[in-house]
């Protein structure tokens, strides 16, 4: 009788620590079912202090810890998602250098959020930086100084960059000098591009071979040189007026101008200064002007200006060597010279009062306006 009773109590007390097991550490009945967990429940060494270290193939352990409220994958341990556990469609691992994720076919799609919900993701950089998304403002943002890198480039940094500073300014640059271009289309395949001006309805715009300015002023610097290689034409209107100019000093040993008088001579001989083949095949000069916009000192400068050294045929002399003083004009009457089939070369004849090399300043701008009927011609191809 005792015996019955003592198996009895027995039972009983193992029923009650279970109960007891299950309301306090329910996780410890729920890990896996198969043959020997209820050895493993109770002699285990895996469960402590609410622990729970499930053991896979060496070094592919996952573990439970409390301390840190922390569920910890080791590297290389994967975390598994669809189709079985052996083959995942998905699945995630590190593999203690790169965290990675794994598609098992080509194409998976990953969609993060849904149309009717989304996320607001921020990926943070080192110095304060941050890209972020935004589900309900529709956008992507990069911060200030943050930069949207393209191409390869030295050592992986990329060869072309944008950017936007604390400035509000939009910076488009090589990553590094004189590498890269931007081109906009292709060879044969444009893109219209319009800009617009701050007044409603002004803009620049480049279509169709060509570039419109609707209301839109160009200004240029004096320093600035707009250059024409080629005529422009229209239904019935060729525009060939062009002008050219030059520059001339007395410094010869430290000017920045096109050209240079002989300033060391000790002499007050006539210096014929030759501009080149200014006017081209065809053309007629219509006008010619001499500036001086730094005055001469030392003395005073008789200029002439003809196609040949020491002539005078498109400009007579003249005295000119005060600041702003200027003159213009031929010798004969117009078209100053006449046309011929051969290139023209313009020169600049001057004589001072004084010797060269006792002048210590003056400067000369010589502007040469002509008619390019040659090229008109070309343009036209008859």
């Amino acid at each position: 009788m005792w015996k019955t009773l003592l198996r009895y109590s027995l039972l009983d007390f193992v029923l009650v620590g279970l109960v007891a097991t299950a309301q306090a550490e329910p996780e410890r009945l729920t890990t896996r079912v198969a043959q020997g967990q209820l050895h493993r429940f109770l002699s285990s060494p895996d469960w402590r202090y609410g622990d729970h270290l499930w053991r896979g193939n060496s070094g592919y352990d996952l573990m439970w810890d409390t301390s840190v409220n922390t569920l910890h994958f080791e590297d290389n341990t994967e975390l598994g998602f669809g189709n079985t556990a052996t083959a995942p469609d998905v699945y995630f691992a590190f593999d203690a250098t790169n965290f990675e994720m794994f598609a098992a076919a080509a194409d998976t799609p990953w969609a993060i959020g849904a149309v009717a919900a989304g996320f607001d993701i921020t990926y943070y950089f080192e110095t304060a930086g941050q890209l972020r998304t935004d589900y309900d403002g529709d956008f992507i943002n990069l911060t200030d100084d943050m930069e949207l890198r393209f191409g390869t480039g030295a050592s992986s940094d990329g060869d072309l960059k944008i950017s936007s500073n604390s400035s509000n300014v939009l910076q488009i640059e090589q990553v590094v000098a004189d590498t890269g271009t931007i081109e906009l289309g292709a060879d044969g395949t444009d893109i219209p591009t319009k800009w617009y001006a701050e007044t409603a309805g002004d803009y620049f715009e480049f279509t169709a071979d060509q570039i419109n300015l609707v209301s839109v002023d160009v200004v240029m610097s004096d320093s600035a040189v707009a250059t024409m290689p080629t005529i422009i034409a229209s239904t019935d209107v060729h525009y060939a007026y062009k002008t050219v100019i030059k520059t001339i000093s007395f410094d010869d040993d430290a000017s920045a101008d096109d050209f240079q008088f002989d300033d060391d001579a000790a002499n007050q001989t006539e210096q014929p200064i030759d501009l080149g083949a200014l006017v081209p095949a065809y053309a007629e000069i219509v006008a010619v002007q001499i500036r001086c916009f730094e005055a001469v000192v030392g003395g005073t400068m008789s200029v002439d200006i003809g196609v040949t050294t020491g002539a005078g045929d498109v400009l007579a002399a003249v005295a000119v060597d005060a600041l702003n003083e200027v003159f213009g004009g031929a010798a004969a009457s117009a078209p100053l010279i006449g046309v011929t089939n051969a290139a023209r070369n313009i020169w600049v004849n001057a004589t001072p009062s004084a010797n060269w090399n006792t002048l210590t300043a003056g400067r000369y701008a010589v502007m040469v306006t002509y008619l390019d009927f040659g090229a008109v011609y070309t343009q036209d191809s008859p």
